[in-house]
């Protein structure tokens, strides 16, 4: 069976609740999901509920190194407008595909990368379709990871502050 994750906070915002819903859909012996994150406990209460009886594992707060390689693929059904979307960054430099989420900061992310798919969470269906085509036509090499491009690597993140607290500075100096 697939290993489906999902990893981050645990909130309506997140999607994670769309996610569980696309997994009960799955056939039978084809996933294991696997979801890491804390969050209110009331919500957390009611997230296993609503898993209760499927291949559906909560694994509390684990560091990405540590989750990326129980995984197979990562699902990130965002519903909201994400700013940035550094999970999924950090998926690809683990070589773990990606499902995500056509909103914000991650349509714009994902766009860069070919190989990872999107779907509308406005659809919560299209989530289970893609899933679904996914399981039926696995990847066939393991990647070691995806090339990041260049405008995502550490190094112009790092560039970007540096020019950012620049300007700051100048403007503190010169006001």
């Amino acid at each position: 069976p697939w290993r489906i994750g999902f990893i981050g906070r645990l909130h309506p915002i997140t999607g994670v609740d769309l996610l569980i819903d696309a997994l009960k859909k799955l056939p039978s012996g084809t996933y294991l999901g696997k979801i890491a994150g804390v969050g209110k406990a009331d919500y957390e209460v009611q997230l296993k509920a609503r898993a209760q009886g499927h291949p559906i594992e909560f694994v509390g707060w684990i560091g990405p190194e540590n989750f990326y390689p129980q995984i197979d693929l990562l699902v990130i059904p965002s519903v909201y407008n994400e700013p940035q979307g550094l999970v999924l960054l950090e998926a690809a430099r683990m070589g773990i595909p990606v499902i995500y989420s056509n909103r914000g900061g991650l349509a714009v992310m994902g766009s860069e990368f070919p190989e990872f798919i999107t779907f509308a969470p406005a659809m919560p269906e299209t989530l289970t379709d893609v899933l679904r085509a996914v399981l039926a036509a696995p990847p066939k090499d393991a990647v070691a990871s995806f090339l990041l491009p260049a405008r995502f690597t550490a190094e112009a993140f790092v560039e970007s502050y540096q020019q950012l607290y620049e300007r700051l500075g100048a403007r503190t100096i010169a006001g």
